[in-house]
Formats: structure tokens, sequence, C-alpha cells
């Protein structure tokens, strides 16, 4: 089974993060020592700063991990 298969995505690598803001425009989030920008439509609306977030290949969404 491949991750396509498995996940629903063709994204083989899975991101985490945690998303330190938000503002109208998108959020930044710190990954792997780095802080990236992400625009609203490449994350979910349910996010918000200080939840841990993943990136399944289309969106950022709170990971399964987060409380």
């Amino acid at each position: 089974m491949n991750n396509l298969e498995a996940t629903g995505s063709k994204c083989a690598v899975r991101r985490m993060g945690v998303v330190t803001s938000i503002d109208e425009q998108g959020m930044y989030i710190a990954v792997n020592g780095r802080v990236l920008r992400v625009m609203k439509e490449k994350m979910s609306p349910k996010l918000k700063a200080g939840d841990e977030a993943s990136w399944d290949g289309r969106i950022w969404t709170a990971s399964k991990r987060a409380k």
C-alpha cells in the first residue's frame, strides 16, 4: 500500500509544527527550527496559536497528538 492509498495524500513526508500566531491572511508555524508563513488557504480554520499541526500534502490541520 502506498502513501496515497494509506492516507489519501501524495505527500511522502509528514511535517509537524507548532502554530505561533494567526492573522487575517494566514499563520506562522514553527517547523524544524524555522518559522514558516502559511496562507489561510493552506490551513484548517480550526487551528489556533499554540496548536500542534501536521501537513498532509494539501493543508495544515490540528495534529492527532494535539490536546
